[in-house]
Order: C-alpha cells, then sequence, then structure tokens
C-alpha cells in the first residue's frame, strides 16, 4: 500500500505596489495578470486544490482571492505563520495537519524559497520571481518530496 500524499503549490504573490507599511501592499494590474495567467496554467494542469492557505498582507489576500475565479468552491482560509518573516519549519509542520490531499499557497519571499528549501533540501530554489510556483508532492510524513513543476512567470 502506499504511503498518502499531498500535492501542495506553493506560489509567491504577484508583483505588487510600494506602499508603506509592507503588509498594505496591494497588487498592480501586472501582478494580477500574472497571477491569473499561473492559475490558468494549473487549471491546465488539473490542479484542484482543496484548500488555499494566504498570510493576512494585502498582496497575498488578492492573489488567494483571485483563485476564486478559477476554482470557486475553495475555501480560503488566513494562516499568519507564512508572512514574509514567519518560520517555515513550522509552516512545513502545518501542512500535513490541515487534512487535505491538495494545497495552494499564496506567501512571500523569503518565506516562499525557505519553505521549498524545507521539503527539498537538496534542490537549489534561492528566489522565488513574483508569481512564480513550485508545485511539489509530499509524504505524509515528510520523509520524500518531489518537485512535480517549477514554474516562473513569463515576463
Amino acid at each position: 500500500m502506499s504511503e498518502k500524499t499531498i500535492e501542495l503549490v506553493i506560489l509567491r504573490h504577484g508583483e505588487a505596489d510600494n506602499a508603506i507599511p509592507d503588509r498594505e501592499r496591494c497588487l498592480t494590474d501586472f501582478g494580477r495578470s500574472q497571477v491569473v495567467s499561473q492559475y490558468q496554467w494549473l487549471q491546465q494542469q488539473k490542479f484542484q486544490p482543496e484548500l488555499i492557505l494566504h498570510s493576512p498582507y494585502k498582496r497575498t489576500t488578492e492573489t488567494a482571492s483571485l483563485a476564486k475565479h478559477f476554482y470557486p468552491e475553495v475555501e480560503l482560509q488566513v494562516e499568519p505563520i507564512i508572512t514574509p518573516d514567519g518560520s517555515p519549519a513550522l509552516a512545513a509542520q502545518l501542512i500535513p495537519t490541515l487534512n487535505k490531499q491538495s494545497i495552494l499557497m499564496a506567501s512571500h519571499m523569503p518565506m516562499v524559497a525557505y519553505l521549498t528549501a524545507e521539503f527539498l533540501p537538496d534542490i537549489n530554489i534561492f528566489g522565488y520571481p513574483v508569481a512564480g510556483l513550485c508545485w511539489l508532492q509530499l509524504e505524509l510524513n515528510h520523509s520524500k518530496a518531489t518537485l512535480l513543476h517549477k514554474r516562473w512567470p513569463e515576463l
């Protein structure tokens, strides 16, 4: 019998404006189009999240909200530990406790890169461009993870 797995898409928010404070930065029109392009691609690949996690920051809330156009039945959930200064180790521990088989996470640098490294320590992904995503398949016990896709947005 094979071990249960979780498909996790880690998505960095799209291009954002330069507002202060940082948590209030909004997506630009270009940033929204970057995110929509990623969601269109995910749908073409038949990715169907059961849950969409996002940080409480405005730009990731907007990024997650755009997913509702593609996945209207999927719950959006704010997760305070996936902010730019959150703990990647705690975020990695959180994923299996959600009891979902497919999760889309909208977050920030450096969280997205460090979280990817938590699951894939032998793959060097030092940074994500805005709207970049990695699609991982995780073993529930965290003993193994596989990078299924890495997709950086077209500029």
